[in-house]
């Protein structure tokens, strides 16, 4: 089913929700109307309004008639126009009674309520946001007190007040015709207003739509920060330069510990473990860019501003340890053994933005500080430390954590021209 089509059935259940409700009152008010006046005619406190007395009862009985349909739901397609068409000639009812059984005919009303109560109804017919319905509505009660205008030109012509000024305005039928003209510029605005609300509408489905769909496809694949950035900032997606704080992690051997053990049970453990590492990851702001295998790369300062993403990186870095200590607790109850791993850090500038080809991106950072973490993360075995991190990310660290760290070696990493100086945590 296309939107529109999607939009069509919601606007049609929604009207046919307000017309049962409103026809409902409509009938309530017609039918409690009709008897006020019989009343006040019986006792003759009011004389001559048998008239209106019929005019509200067949109105009374046409909103029955619309309620039981919309109770059904069966106002839709082209019985919704007839339906509409014929709540805005309700005002005509009046009139053509009036010209079958009282001797001034329509004109005993044609200056009355009725002729205002078309512009009410025309109003109405915006509710069902289609633009045709209501200018035609407008045309239409235009074109019917028109007709009746026409035809009580002598009786209008007949009318008589004491003041002079007030007969001269009941008596000129230009005033009159001004009333259609308005319906019908009256019905082009309800018309407009109508369609411009539908297509705010529609967008905000569409938008709504497509936030689901985006929600549904990835939502569970890259972190929440990184899918808020692709959904809202699309220019972004060009790309910027960014400078971070790289986080990589990775299990100390367990490619040997996952030999001989059933794929399902791996990825089991790999979950657990990520969703421990993930935690300590995102309480600090931290934004996770991919799980490679068994290892984690995250990035702070990229996606979501931080005031100092190595201070940040750090804190990620102690809690990934104290979660890691949890977490083997746990593993110890169930008979596992133990899992180690060790955190490279470092600081640089990156190229944050979606990267890949036409049909397949990732929204990732680039730049040799990524690949200078990956080896700074793979010397933490053969120094035996936990954490690994550069000068330049030490140099980036506030002096209370600097305290806190020691300098450990000056090494040379591969692919590196020049040696560099690492430190680790107390």
């Amino acid at each position: 089913m296309s939107n529109l089509e999607d939009f069509d059935s919601l606007v049609e259940k929604q009207v046919n929700e307000t017309l049962k409700v409103g026809s409902l009152a409509s009938a309530i008010l017609g039918f409690s109307s009709g008897i006020v006046l019989w009343i006040g005619s019986y006792f003759e406190i009011a004389q001559n309004i048998e008239v209106p007395i019929l005019w509200t009862i067949i109105g009374g009985f046409y909103s029955l008639l619309i309620y039981f349909l919309s109770k059904q739901g069966k106002v839709q397609k082209t019985l919704k126009y007839f339906i509409m068409l014929g709540f805005v000639s309700l005002p005509s009812i009046i009139y053509i009674i009036a010209s079958i059984f009282l001797p001034a005919g329509a004109a005993t009303y044609i200056n009355g309520p009725p002729s205002y109560l078309y512009f009410f109804l025309i109003i109405v017919t915006g509710f069902s946001f289609n633009f045709n319905l209501s200018f035609y509505s407008g045309i239409f009660a235009a074109s019917q007190y028109s007709i009746f205008i026409y035809l009580s030109t002598n009786d209008i012509n007949g009318l008589t007040h004491s003041d002079s000024l007030m007969q001269q305005d009941n008596r000129f039928l230009l005033f009159y015709y001004f009333r259609p003209i308005m319906m019908v510029i009256s019905g082009y605005a309800i018309a407009t207003i109508g369609n411009h609300v539908r297509k705010l509408i529609s967008l905000t489905i569409d938008k709504e739509r497509e936030n689901s769909i985006l929600n549904r496809i990835f939502g569970q694949y890259v972190s929440p920060e990184v899918k808020e950035k692709v959904m809202q900032e699309t220019v972004a997606l060009a790309g910027e330069k960014k400078t971070v704080a790289i986080l990589f992690c990775d299990i100390r051997g367990f490619t040997s510990a996952s030999e001989n053990k059933p794929p399902e049970e791996i990825v089991f453990e790999l979950n657990e473990y990520f969703n421990f590492m993930d935690d300590a990851i995102s309480s600090v702001s931290g934004t996770i860019d991919k799980f490679i295998g068994d290892a984690i790369m995250a990035v702070f300062g990229g996606v979501i501003p931080i005031e100092n993403p190595s201070s940040a990186a750090l804190a990620a870095s102690r809690l990934m340890q104290e979660n890691l200590d949890r977490l083997n607790e746990n593993r110890s109850k169930r008979g596992l053994p133990k899992i180690r791993n060790g955190i490279g850090l470092h600081y640089g500038e990156v190229f944050l933005g979606a990267i890949g080809s036409e049909n397949r991106k990732d929204y990732t950072v680039i730049g040799d500080i990524v690949n200078t973490t990956a080896r700074i993360e793979s010397l933490c075995k053969e120094f035996k430390v936990s954490l690994l991190m550069s000068e330049p990310f030490y140099d980036q660290l506030p002096e209370t954590n600097q305290n806190e760290c020691y300098k450990l070696a000056e090494t040379q990493l591969r692919g590196k021209k020049e040696s560099t100086i690492l430190y680790s945590s107390k």
